[in-house]
C-alpha cells in the first residue's frame, strides 16, 4: 500500500478513536446539581441570628458589669412619648432610688465598647474634682488671651433668636442618613441625677471631659438648676431640667456650656454666639452638648 494511503488510513483510525473518546466523556460527565438557594438563605439567616444573639449578650453582660437594668425601646416613639416616658420614669425613680437615663447609638456593639472603656466601681471609689472650679478652669482655658478668643463678649449679639429645646433630639432620625439609632431605657442605681455619667461613662477623648470632671460638672449642674443626665449616646448628652435657667443666670451658664463643650456653640448655633445659647436656655427644659 502507498505511503499516502497509509498516512490517510491512520488519521482516520485516531479520528475515530478520538471520537469514540470525546463521547464517553461527554456521555460519563457529571453536571454538579445547582445550589439550593433556599438553604443558602436559611444559612445566612441562622448566622445572622447567632450574631444578633451574641451582640445581645455581650451587651447583657456590659450593663450587668455596670450595674444597670435596663430595656430596649420601640423606636416609633414620638418625641413626646419619649419625653412623657423619661418624666414618668424620674418620678419612679425618685420613689424608688434609681436614675432614668436613654441610650441610644447605632448597635449593641457601640454600647459595648463604650461602657468597656471605663470601671464603675473604680470611678464610684475615686475622690470627684469640685464642679465649680473645674468649671471655672474650663473658662479661663477657652478664653486664653493668647487664643483667637480671648473675651466671651466676642461671642454676644444681643438679637440672636435661641431655639425653644422641647424634645430629646438624640433619640430622633439621623439627619444624615435618616435612620433610627436603637434605644434602651436604663436605671442607674443612684438617688442622685449625677452619678448617672459614672454608671453610664463615656469621654476622655477630643475635647469630652473624661467620666470623673464630667460627673463634677453634672453635679454642679444639678445642684444649682436640677439639671439630670437624661440622654447619652457616645457623643451627645442631653440634660432634663425641672424649669429654664432664670433670666439673671443665662448669660453665665452659657459660657459654662461653652467651656464644658465648644461644639455646641461652633456647631450646634446658627449664628456662632454665646447669645443664642443664652436665649436657649433661658426658655428651654432640656440641654443638648454634642461633642464632634
Amino acid at each position: 500500500m502507498p505511503k499516502n494511503s497509509l498516512l490517510v488510513l491512520a488519521v482516520a483510525i485516531l479520528a475515530a478513536a478520538l471520537a469514540v473518546c470525546v463521547r464517553l466523556i461527554i456521555k460519563n460527565r457529571r453536571i454538579p446539581a445547582p445550589a439550593d438557594s433556599s438553604a443558602i438563605g436559611t444559612d445566612t439567616a441562622a448566622k445572622a441570628e447567632a450574631e444578633a444573639a451574641s451582640a445581645l449578650s455581650e451587651l447583657e453582660g456590659a450593663f450587668k458589669k455596670h450595674h444597670l437594668e435596663y430595656e430596649q425601646l420601640d423606636t416609633g416613639l414620638s418625641a413626646q412619648q419619649f419625653l412623657d416616658l423619661y418624666l414618668a420614669e424620674a418620678e419612679k425613680g425618685r420613689a424608688e432610688g434609681y436614675t432614668p437615663v436613654f441610650i441610644s447609638t447605632s448597635s449593641p456593639a457601640n454600647i459595648v465598647f463604650m461602657l468597656g472603656e471605663y470601671d464603675t466601681d473604680e470611678l464610684l471609689a475615686s475622690e470627684l474634682p469640685d464642679g465649680k472650679a473645674l468649671i471655672d478652669k474650663y473658662i479661663r482655658d477657652a478664653f486664653d488671651p493668647e487664643l483667637d478668643i480671648s473675651d466671651p463678649e466676642e461671642l454676644r449679639d444681643d438679637a440672636a433668636v435661641g431655639e425653644t429645646i422641647k424634645r430629646f433630639s438624640s433619640l430622633e432620625a439621623s439627619p444624615f442618613t435618616g435612620r433610627v439609632w436603637d434605644v434602651y431605657l436604663v436605671k442607674a442605681p443612684a438617688a442622685e441625677p449625677w452619678k448617672a455619667v459614672l454608671y453610664i461613662p463615656f469621654g476622655g477623648w477630643n475635647n469630652c471631659p473624661e467620666p470623673l470632671e464630667m460627673a463634677a460638672i453634672c453635679k454642679y449642674w444639678y445642684e444649682k438648676f436640677g439639671a439630670a443626665p437624661a440622654v447619652i449616646t457616645g457623643d451627645e448628652l442631653e440634660f432634663y431640667l425641672p424649669s429654664p435657667v432664670p433670666a439673671e443666670e443665662a448669660w453665665q451658664t452659657a459660657i459654662e456650656h461653652f467651656a464644658f463643650c465648644e461644639d455646641r456653640l461652633f456647631q450646634c448655633t446658627n449664628t456662632g454666639t454665646l447669645s443664642e445659647i443664652e436665649d436657649s436656655i433661658k426658655r428651654s427644659n432640656i440641654w443638648f452638648f454634642w461633642w464632634d
